[in-house]
């Protein structure tokens, strides 16, 4: 499989939570070099990553054990991949710069089957896609009532405070918005401990190569509107880049709906979810459909199927980088 025209995937979350194995290039945070089971020169190969994982780790470093298990930093570095250390973190070598010069002329093509070139593409390729996903039971409330009013039961999410649930940050998702809204960028009260923990500036400090970034958050259906309210605030984000750059949003969220089994096992955490839906999204129209999990007789557990799947929505956002002009920069 060509590691550099596909897209690895990564997994930081609950264990009992993780995708069925084995699946290509899919791998979870730890040991992420064994778990491929690449060799050198496949894993300097990668470019683009997909990060699936529950909220209380975006807002607890995730983004940052990636990178280095990725090692995003030897990439940005120019360094050489040699294979692994302790089983877990990429082993690396700094060029010298006769090396470094001696490598410009070489053509990446490791099926050439020299010793040059084999050494010249294991040098690492920077990292420039990253999708963070959120499946719908990876939110911090994604156990409460679709219908409960207190705002600490909705679904929230803010890239610049470090955690969501401290009564403190109760409304920073819609403070972060009106901020953006009039031109600015929220400052929240929080102490340098803090501000390191924000998973926002994260992205800059730990993906500096970013040329895209995408969004994706998945949910039950009975909990659409709290989505469109976490897109509302998201597509007005931007993160800051190295080079006077920024990535933005670059377009209108796209929508999935889909429906899958009728039990997954985590229903008697949330016993709402198994209350059948009396309507379709009025949505659903305009909007992709898809079936996934559903097996004549059997339910995702192997269960006699019932005749309600649950039903689910995915939203993405895509964000694009770009160079900020120094006009644009005065007028802002």
């Amino acid at each position: 499989m060509p590691v550099a025209s596909n897209t690895v995937s990564v997994f930081d979350g609950d264990v009992k939570d993780r995708p069925p194995q084995p699946y290509p290039l899919h791998s979870h945070v730890y040991g992420i070099y064994n778990s491929l089971r690449m060799r050198p020169w496949q894993f300097a190969a990668i470019t683009s990553v997909e990060l699936t994982l529950q909220q209380n780790n975006l807002e607890g470093g995730a983004l940052e054990r990636c990178s280095r298990n990725l090692g995003v930093q030897a990439r940005e570095n120019g360094c050489q991949f040699e294979g692994t250390l302790n089983g877990e973190y990429p082993k690396t070598r700094q060029l010298t710069e006769d090396e470094r010069e001696m490598f410009r002329t070489v053509p990446r093509m490791p099926f050439l089957g020299s010793t040059l070139s084999l050494e010249r593409i294991c040098i690492g390729a920077p990292i420039t896609h990253l999708t963070i996903r959120l499946n719908r039971t990876d939110w911090w409330t994604w156990t409460d009532h679709p219908e409960a009013h207190d705002v600490k039961k909705k679904l929230r999410l803010e890239p610049m405070i470090n955690h969501t649930q401290p009564p403190h940050n109760d409304m920073a998702m819609d403070q972060g918005r009106e901020a953006r809204r009039k031109g600015a960028e929220p400052e929240f009260p929080l102490d340098n401990f803090e501000k390191d923990g924000r998973w926002g500036p994260q992205i800059a400090e730990f993906w500096p190569n970013l040329q895209t970034l995408e969004l994706v958050f998945e949910t039950f259906r009975a909990k659409e509107a709290q989505l469109d309210d976490v897109i509302s605030a998201a597509k007005l984000w931007k993160f800051p880049m190295q080079g006077n750059a920024v990535l933005e949003c670059s377009g209108d969220p796209t929508l999935l709906h889909w429906q899958g089994a009728g039990h997954y096992g985590y229903e008697h955490e949330a016993p709402w979810v198994l209350r059948p839906p009396t309507t379709l999204p009025q949505t659903l129209q305009a909007s992709k459909w898809s079936l996934w999990s559903r097996v004549t007789g059997a339910d995702a557990r192997g269960q006699p199927q019932d005749d309600h799947g649950q039903h689910f929505l995915v939203r993405s956002l895509m964000f694009e980088r770009r160079v900020i002009s120094s006009r644009r920069q005065e007028g802002e």
